[in-house]
């Protein structure tokens, strides 16, 4: 029975999704990452909600058969008293799919449940389970469930055995420790030569497993044949416990070392993942259209891949002859105030957007300026004062203005401007939207001020604003040369290429 619902986003590569699709193996259909439950946990772990280590408490849900269910109810320990995660369990039911999202969540790769156990020993134990399981079945032990053959048993505990050690793999190569030792005195490279895996005994060996933390135990004695021993041996031999262990993965899966990856800078948010919003839809087809960026940093304190809402700013290739150098400064200008150019997709910006870096691009040709008052806001702040159109919510667009606007308070209040006060604000203070607090007409003989309702605009440059009709047309003589040079000009054609959207890193829901 499927269980997975169009509303579920797992939190892994596609080609991961894919990987478990394709192979029947992984039981990805029964898999606990399809479930509304974890879909909550998910969810408040990605926003911060809840910590991916709290403890989980086993699910009532169809587990497939009456074996799996008598293994859920006899061995799995998820009381809240046994203190075991989701990782835990991912283990302890052989899901590789739960065991992917749950590290890559950033569930704590060596989190101790109440008897110390950690997933990577738990995930060793439970191969020695379903090997012996296996032996049994195959030797005519074990009585078939109701409705079941030995064919099908048998084959449920050999994809049961085979998960259990890719999820010990994945695990040891998060550097999840290798040589734990259990209450009762044992590590995971005992199991691993009790049922002699040898792809996981060299694997844990390469990782730093030693084999000398038994002091009363020769473990060469769990091989039957000369062979075996002589093998093990070579083994031990060939991974010296003294060499550097390989380094950690990238816990997003990208199969690159961590140090390569996330630990070197900020990463973009992942597309088909759940948005950070309330809404819980994937993040390209939620804040992502409405142009708000979403990252993701590894922080080395909490040994985890966070993500929020950040800034980017895109400064696509200018190939025009026709820009000048004023226009390349223009870029460096805002570079050097939005923040380091991050390569990718530029998405298409609300015409107001368009206009206001027209409008600044133009100012800063003409006067290699802009206005002290705003240049100081944009220098203090990590945003610039554009119209937020949808980009932004209303309430952090309010949160945005006032921010702004104390800024300029703070300029004024500097006293190195001469103009007065007022002045200033009308010049560079903002509203909950991000246009000017203050509007004037543009026409030159008109005097209006502080207007608001409805403006007409220039329908060619969409870059000067009328109270009237009457105005738009008084003016238009002494507009329309500059209006076609603006639609001309290169900084027109400079806004077609470079699109830059900068946002502040926090965002209010």
């Amino acid at each position: 029975m499927q269980h997975s619902s169009p509303r579920l986003c797992l939190c892994l590569p596609l080609e991961i999704q894919e990987k478990l699709k394709s192979d029947a193996k992984f039981h990805l259909s029964y898999s606990f990452v399809n479930y509304p439950d974890f879909d909550d946990y998910r969810f408040k772990v990605l926003t911060q909600k809840l910590s991916p280590d709290i403890t989980f408490v086993c699910p009532l849900m169809e587990l497939g058969d009456s074996e799996r269910r008598q293994i859920a109810e006899d061995r799995l320990k998820f009381k809240p008293e046994n203190k075991r995660t989701a990782l835990h369990y991912a283990t302890a039911t052989a899901d590789v799919a739960l065991a992917y999202e749950c590290i890559r969540l950033g569930a704590s790769i060596d989190c101790p449940d109440a008897e110390g156990e950690t997933p990577l020993f738990i995930a060793c134990q439970y191969l020695l389970h379903y090997s012996v399981f296996a032996g049994h079945m195959a030797a005519g032990n074990m009585t078939v469930p109701p409705g079941e053959t030995i064919e099908t048993a048998a084959g449920f505990h050999q994809n049961s055995f085979h998960n259990c050690f890719y999820i010990a793999s994945l695990l040891v190569m998060q550097h999840a420790d290798v040589n734990f030792k259990s209450k009762g005195g044992i590590t995971p490279i005992l199991f691993a030569c009790k049922v002699n895996h040898w792809e996981l005994m060299e694997l844990l060996l390469k990782h730093g497993a030693d084999i000398h933390i038994y002091d009363d135990h020769d473990l060469s004695l769990l091989f039957d044949t000369p062979a075996g021993k002589a093998r093990f041996a070579q083994l031990v031999q060939e991974y010296d416990a003294h060499r550097p262990r390989p380094a950690r993965l990238c816990p997003c899966w990208s199969g690159i070392p961590l140090v390569d990856c996330h630990a070197s800078g900020t990463m973009p948010y992942p597309p088909h993942f759940r948005c950070l919003c309330s809404k819980r839809k994937e993040y390209q087809f939620c804040c992502r259209k409405r142009g708000i960026p979403m990252v993701e940093i590894w922080s080395d304190e909490f040994q985890v891949i966070g993500a929020s809402v950040g800034m980017v700013l895109t400064i696509p290739h200018i190939d025009n002859p026709a820009l000048t150098p004023t226009l390349q400064r223009f870029n460096e200008y805002l570079t050097t105030h939005l923040g380091s150019a991050e390569s990718g997709q530029p998405a298409v910006p609300p015409t107001a957007f368009i206009r206001h870096i027209r409008i600044m691009a133009d100012k800063l040709i003409a006067q290699n300026s802009l206005d002290p008052a705003f240049l100081h806001a944009a220098t203090a702040l990590t945003f610039i004062a554009l119209p937020f159109e949808r980009a932004v919510s209303k309430q952090d667009g309010k949160r945005r203005a006032q921010a702004w606007n104390n800024e300029v308070d703070i300029y004024i209040a500097s006293a190195v401007d001469e103009r007065a006060d007022r002045a200033i604000e009308e010049q560079a203070k903002i509203d909950d939207y991000g246009g000017a607090l203050y509007i004037k007409c543009s026409a030159e003989n008109c005097s209006a001020k502080n207007l608001r309702g409805a403006l007409l605009q220039c329908g060619k440059c969409k870059a000067v604003l009328y109270c009237s009709k009457p105005c738009q047309i008084s003016d238009w003589t002494d507009h329309k040369k500059w209006c076609k040079i603006a639609m001309q000009s290169p900084a027109g054609q400079f806004v077609k290429v470079c699109l830059v959207h900068a946002n502040h890193a926090e965002r209010s829901e």
